[in-house]
């Protein structure tokens, strides 16, 4: 499974070839050349996800963070009740390492993330945000709606912080962080506000 928003490391096609069973997950990171607007966007997507990343068997936790946007699974190991029933790779990672599902990572797998434009992404990123808690207020009270929107005046300060945790574990991105700190408190404020009318509206507008 490829990412769109992917180019491919040249060793990967033969990475993917010798895949033999379960998972095997890749590695994401910014093309060499990636300006620090592309660096900040990767950083604030795939934070967790970032090398340094360890080879070889996966733990329930490294499976379900494993992007999917660069991943090999064997027939099989990919059923479509898992997929069908996911609001995203988390969920179905998930249920297929409960399942039993092996899964691996392989750095040979390597793939390069070009992101579109900066004012694209934040675009995107307020309308994904706001889809999002938009399904989970379907069926809420309007009580409870206001109070999941409330509870969304955290959100900055968490998602900074959790950003700040996952660079600390990789010093080679704190560069990056540093320099690009005041794109990361407008990404979170446009995160904050999509979530917040979400839940808001209900999904709708």
């Amino acid at each position: 499974m490829l990412s769109e928003d992917y180019t491919l490391d040249p060793g990967w096609l033969r990475a993917a070839l010798a895949a033999e069973e379960g998972v095997t997950a890749g590695v994401v990171e910014p093309a060499p050349d990636a300006s620090l607007a592309v660096r900040a966007i990767y950083l604030w997507e795939y934070s967790h996800a970032a090398p340094p990343r360890r080879e070889g068997a996966l733990d329930e936790a490294e499976a379900r963070l494993a992007p999917a946007g660069c991943v090999v699974y064997a027939a099989g190991a990919a059923e479509p009740a898992d997929i069908a029933g996911s609001a995203s790779e988390l969920d179905y990672h998930s249920a297929m390492f409960e399942r039993g599902v092996a899964f691996q990572r392989d750095a040979a797998l390597r793939a390069f993330y070009h992101p579109p434009t900066l004012a694209t992404f934040v675009r995107d990123r307020r309308r994904w945000s706001h889809d999002w808690a938009g399904a989970r207020a379907r069926g809420m009270s309007g009580g409870a709606r206001t109070a999941a929107a409330l509870s969304r005046l955290l959100l900055p300060l968490l998602l900074l912080l959790r950003l700040a945790r996952n660079v600390a574990a990789r010093p080679r991105w704190a560069a990056t962080a540093i320099l690009a700190f005041p794109l990361y408190v407008a990404f979170a404020c446009v995160q904050t506000l999509g979530e917040t009318t979400g839940f808001l509206r209900g999904g709708d507008g």
